[in-house]
């Protein structure tokens, strides 16, 4: 591209395409992206700024540019889990409460994953059938993507064998009664095709659908390419479509990530999805949460507030002993697990007072109410002093912010003051993936190490999103495998 230098250019470029869709490109695809707009603007004799004008004011070139960048990678029954937890637990329960579902997926790309939303929710309502039209009544799949290209090809019903992937095998037979091959290529019948909505749609900024109108919701790969502001509003507005009981199934590397007052995480078989809590009064969302903790930054306003039962207690006495402030990360921990019964007269009235101050700081980081998590992050750090639980409490603050370089020079700095503290050598391998694959991998198995001694394991309970010890090893295995590809 001609005009001003290619890395001015460029870098305008990438920012118009992240305030449109949300999505931040990582470094390799960075020449595709390059490469398609100067061929583009060879082709209709234009600058640099001349094509990026064009594309701020034309919804036809935007819209084949996009589809040129955005590049889905997909296959049917992707993850498999989480589609034998929908054949076992999510869709016989909804289907047993609601009748007739209604399923999204979110960003399709190419299909498979509608296509397989809707061949699992077939084989559940009807699984002696050796068709889908009995079935056929009983639910509805609305695909969306930013990329009409892809939406054509799922349109066409047509599929290649590059759709077929080891992952998702045992599910491959469901596709039988939907469709047949025809040579190297699965082809979709066009019954089995109708039971599809397919829609043009860009989540940031798109119209959405119907609120409280789905009952399952899928919207996995497309997060990791999101900066938090972006992420917190698409998240919030898929979160406003899906019916109160209703699940939002993302990838597994994702869901630690995501945070919403609105949101509780379940379990199936080691299958980590979200289910939506119920409406304001009983659960507030984070947008209320948030705008409500703005009006009053109080620490103490801010307990009340964000958590009912703990209120916050912080007087400004001189520094815990390193034992105490264990034992008060092992009490919130215990706490936060609920089931189990905790005797609380083993702990000393410190204790107690900086487990629900803890507990306190990250039910503000769950209402992405950033500001009170800082201001009562000031008064436990001085009770506490600054600890490794205090810089990785502010290193999730400073992520969600969207500032990711200091959020991983905190972490770092967690890391040395416990060797043992396996969670901030997690968070700052997965925010080396991209840029530092090698130190990305010496973290995640200095993470393994740790988590095999399972020192005070239990204890980090607290900040854990509400995940257990095996999940956090699997996703260090998975990331640790993925490095050693890169």
């Amino acid at each position: 591209m001609t005009g001003n230098p290619p890395d001015e250019g460029f870098n305008r470029l990438t920012r118009w395409i992240e305030a449109e869709t949300g999505l931040s490109f990582p470094e390799v695809h960075h020449d595709t992206i390059l490469a398609t707009a100067e061929r583009r603007a060879g082709l209709l004799g234009l600058s640099a700024d001349d094509f990026q004008s064009l594309l701020r004011r034309d919804s036809a070139e935007k819209t084949l540019f996009f589809n040129e960048i955005v590049i889905g990678e997909t296959y049917f029954f992707r993850d498999e889990r989480q589609f034998s937890a929908l054949v076992s637990t999510v869709l016989p329960a909804l289907i047993r409460e609601r009748g007739k579902l209604r399923l999204w997926s979110a960003s399709c790309a190419t299909g498979e994953e509608a296509v397989s939303l809707a061949a699992t929710t077939a084989h559940v309502l009807n699984p002696a059938s050796t068709g889908f039209e009995r079935a056929a009544a009983g639910f509805s799949v609305l695909a969306t993507d930013i990329n009409e290209n892809a939406l054509a090809r799922l349109a066409s019903g047509r599929f290649p064998a590059s759709s077929f992937r080891t992952d998702g095998r045992i599910w491959h037979g469901l596709l039988e009664s939907c469709g047949q091959m025809e040579g190297a290529d699965w082809r979709a019948s066009a019954g089995f095709l109708r039971t599809m909505e397919i829609r043009h749609l860009n989540l940031l900024s798109g119209t959405m659908p119907d609120p409280e109108s789905m009952d399952v919701v899928f919207f996995r790969n497309t997060l990791v390419y999101m900066r938090q502001e972006q992420k917190l509003r698409v998240v919030d507005r898929i979160v406003a479509t899906i019916k109160t009981g209703g699940c939002l199934f993302l990838s597994s590397p994702e869901v630690p990530t995501v945070r919403h007052a609105r949101l509780a995480v379940e379990e199936d078989s080691g299958c980590y999805f979200f289910r939506k809590l119920p409406a304001p009064g009983l659960v507030d969302s984070s947008r209320a949460a948030a705008s409500r903790v703005k009006a009053d930054h109080s620490p103490s306003r801010v307990a009340e507030q964000v958590l009912p039962a703990q209120r916050q207690v912080v007087s400004l006495e001189s520094h815990m002993r390193d034992e105490e402030i264990v034992q008060a990360l092992r009490l919130a921990s215990l706490r936060a697990r609920a089931a189990e019964s905790v005797d609380e007269s083993t702990y000393s009235n410190n204790e107690r007072d900086v487990a629900g101050s803890l507990t306190a700081i990250v039910a503000a980081l769950g209402a992405n109410a950033f500001g009170a998590a800082e201001e009562l992050l000031v008064k436990f750090e001085a009770r506490t002093r600054e600890t490794y639980i205090s810089l990785y409490l502010k290193a999730l603050v400073r992520k969600h912010q969207g500032n990711a370089p200091e959020a991983l020079a905190l972490w770092e700095r967690a890391r040395l003051y416990d060797q043992y503290f396996w969670p901030a050598s997690f968070q700052a391998g997965l925010a080396y993936a991209h840029t530092k694959p090698e130190r990305s991998r010496e973290l995640m198995l200095e993470c393994l190490r740790a988590i095999e001694t399972n020192r005070d394991g239990d204890a980090y309970f607290i900040l854990l999103d509400g995940f257990d010890l095996p999940y956090y090893r699997r996703m260090a295995e998975r990331q640790l495998a993925r490095s050693r590809l890169s």
